[in-house]
């Protein structure tokens, strides 16, 4: 794990946001696209207005949820709406957004059927995630039943998550999913997170976010 420490949630922002349009514009230079792996919530939102004014090829981009709330796309709950609102800032306005909502089937259909379009955006250059006051990271909670498959060598890009500890369902990327860009920007944002950070343990299963710190970069402001 890499931590680095950012005097205010501003040139945190600015900060992550140069980093990962530095690994998107890399990858740009030998690749006909790019693909970002990006969290929901309102943490990450400041970086991605920031990251919305990089110069790139915004239009060979293809923007990817963490994970997504059972909702309907117009939703305010929605981490695509959330994502591409603050996109829609600049110019990343022009990227690809693909969601992982369905217009028909269930929970588990919708985790199949869009796995298949994920897949084929696999693997990720640039993964952008947070973590929870409990370390769950996407929707990885801890010792959730989604966790044995999600975890597993060969699961599929998607899996369904039947309840959150918030009460709602959820899709959720898997870790291979996570981690098929070999290294991670984790950003966190408050002392309370920060602390949940240096206490954190070896467990994956107890605290998820763990199973992505050997390849993450740590972005921490108060």
């Amino acid at each position: 794990m890499q931590l680095i420490e950012y005097r205010d949630r501003t040139d945190w922002a600015r900060g992550v946001a140069d980093i990962v349009a530095e690994t998107l514009r890399a990858a740009l230079l030998t690749e006909r696209r790019a693909t970002l792996i990006a969290a929901g919530g309102a943490t990450p939102i400041p970086i991605y207005r920031e990251l919305s004014h990089r110069a790139l090829s915004w239009q060979d981009v293809t923007v990817i949820p963490s994970d997504e709330r059972w909702v309907a796309p117009d939703s305010p709950r929605s981490n695509l709406r959330m994502i591409s609102d603050a996109l829609a800032t600049g110019r990343a306005h022009r990227a690809n957004l693909l969601s992982l909502h369905c217009t028909s089937g269930d929970l588990q259909q919708c985790a199949d059927h869009r796995s298949l379009a994920v897949g084929d955006e696999l693997p990720a250059h640039s993964v952008i995630v947070g973590m929870g006051a409990d370390a769950h990271t996407a929707s990885l909670f801890p010792w959730s039943e989604t966790l044995s498959p999600a975890f597993g060598n060969a699961p599929k890009a998607i899996l369904p998550v039947p309840e959150s500890p918030a009460g709602d369902q959820r899709l959720t990327l898997s870790l291979p999913a996570l981690r098929s860009a070999g290294e991670v920007e984790i950003v966190i944002a408050g002392a309370d997170k920060l602390a949940v950070l240096k206490a954190l343990g070896t467990d994956r299963y107890a605290e998820p976010i763990t199973a992505l710190l050997d390849i993450a970069r740590v972005h921490v402001t108060v």
